[in-house]
């Protein structure tokens, strides 16, 4: 495949990079944080190179004009910063092309250099304007100490609002510190102090402005401070929900998140219904049909099913090829009232729905020229170890144990026995008399020694 300039400029950054590419496997929702925190430097990035940019072309009007005459002074120290700017909105604009080298390249301590960065700009900025001899008193007709204070106070305020998107208190007492640092260096090169203590009082004379300077900054700091961290958790719990709802109904996703639940189950045993549902004769179906077109009934189809999933309460455990594999009954359910009695209950109600779900979604494939699909479910009910299993580099919350196993054997069983929904004796124990069953007998699953009670679920 033909490589774009773009993916030669990545493969050289990334070879430059080598020493400082992350090692660390990233959890998937690590990856949704650092993609909101890149997010948020690119957009600071951009403001950046607009706001300089502004500042840029008014230089040249007044050189224009005639109330600068001096290309050198006024408007070439601006140029440069503006081209150092758009050069690094740029790189993070390009390397954002990637998701990938996000995840490999960025790290929050580079919040740090961009503060820097903002800084040392805006102290070039006043610098040249302020200092030029040209046009000082033409912006602000002002004594030269009343100038850097309010060029100073109008570069902190854009600065520290920028810097609470970038959901982080310790970068806003950082920019802080900064900036009251920029700010008593400018006054000095400006302002001929002889020694630091002239910062504070000159003569018998304190000096207001640079004491206001430094108590505006300490207030704007500390409010910068609650905001960004208000928006970081906000920011936070939206995203570690999207990321839960994938899995687990919208409820129960904002329960673990509102309440702070710890996901990190190391085994948990717990009596839970297992469902499985399988499309029957897939494979021969993906044979004749193109790759892309299986994606997009797949992702329909699996639309409409784990939505049904999550409407009784179930959590989907994973997906797999054209299967599904859901959990009634995990433990991570918080405030909702659910026995064993109510888990069997809502698999059997999800089995049914996801049935009665398959005559409008086939009706939609014959008006399409596709045929229409069958699907087989098995349900058990029993004990099972729930919990995170894996490796560092890759963790899969799930369930363990014989009960999923014989939920699987279930479903496999429903295309012998030619019915859509079968379900077990331990999962019609727990059942009540809302549900329409016919006993199949004992059965033979594969892989199973012992004979187990099924029933086909009438729908």
């Amino acid at each position: 495949m033909k490589k774009d300039p773009i993916d030669y400029f990545i493969d050289f950054i990334l070879f430059f990079s080598k020493p400082i590419i992350r090692q660390k496997e990233l959890t998937s929702i690590d990856k949704l944080l650092i993609m909101e925190e890149y997010q948020a430097e690119k957009n600071i990035s951009l403001f950046r190179w607009i706001a300089v940019s502004a500042i840029l072309v008014f230089s040249i009007i007044l050189l224009f004009i005639g109330k600068a005459t001096r290309f050198h002074s006024t408007v070439l120290p601006i140029m440069i910063i503006t081209i150092l700017c758009s050069n690094v909105w740029l790189k993070i604009l390009i390397l954002g092309k990637k998701e990938e080298v996000i995840y490999k390249l960025y790290y929050r301590i580079f919040k740090y250099f961009f503060v820097t960065y903002d800084v040392v700009t805006i102290s070039i900025l006043v610098l040249t304007l302020v200092k030029n001899q040209d046009i000082q008193g033409l912006l602000l007709p002002l004594p030269l100490t009343n100038q850097v204070f309010i060029a100073f106070l109008v570069m902190t305020v854009l600065l520290l609002f920028t810097d609470i998107f970038r959901y982080s208190l310790n970068t806003s007492i950082y920019a802080g510190i900064l900036l009251i640092f920029a700010y008593a260096i400018c006054s000095f090169l400006l302002l001929n102090y002889q020694n630091p203590l002239e910062f504070f009082m000159t003569g018998q004379k304190i000096q207001f402005l640079n004491l206001t300077f430094i108590i505006t900054t300490i207030i704007m700091v500390y409010l910068s401070m609650i905001i960004s961290e208000q928006i970081r958790k906000i920011v936070e719990k939206s995203k570690k929900q999207e990321y839960l709802e994938r899995f687990l109904p919208e409820m129960v996703a904002h329960q673990i998140i509102t309440q702070n639940r710890d996901l990190n189950l190391e085994g948990v045993k717990n009596t839970v219904t297992i469902l499985f549902s399988d499309i029957r004769n897939f494979t021969t179906m993906a044979e004749k049909t193109p790759p892309e077109k299986i994606i997009q009934f797949l992702n329909t189809y699996f639309e409409l099913m784990i939505e049904i999933i999550f409407e009784n309460n179930g959590s989907l455990d994973k997906l797999m090829g054209d299967g599904i594999m859901a959990i009634f009954g995990s433990p991570i359910v918080t405030d909702q009232e659910h026995t064993p009695q109510t888990d069997a209950c809502n698999a059997v109600k999800t089995a049914i729905a996801m049935q009665n779900k398959l005559i409008s979604f086939n009706e939609e494939l014959v008006k399409n020229q596709q045929q229409p699909i069958q699907i087989g479910i098995g349900i058990h009910t029993g004990e099972v170890i729930l919990g995170n299993v894996g490796t560092e580099k890759r963790m899969e919350f799930t369930a363990i144990g014989d009960t999923v196993n014989t939920a699987a054997r279930l479903e496999s069983y429903t295309k012998q026995a030619n019915v859509p929904i079968v379900i077990s004796q331990a999962t019609q124990n727990f059942l009540d008399n809302q549900f329409k069953l016919a006993k199949i007998g004992s059965v033979q699953l594969k892989g199973k020694e012992q004979l187990i009670d099924a029933f086909q679920v009438l729908i």
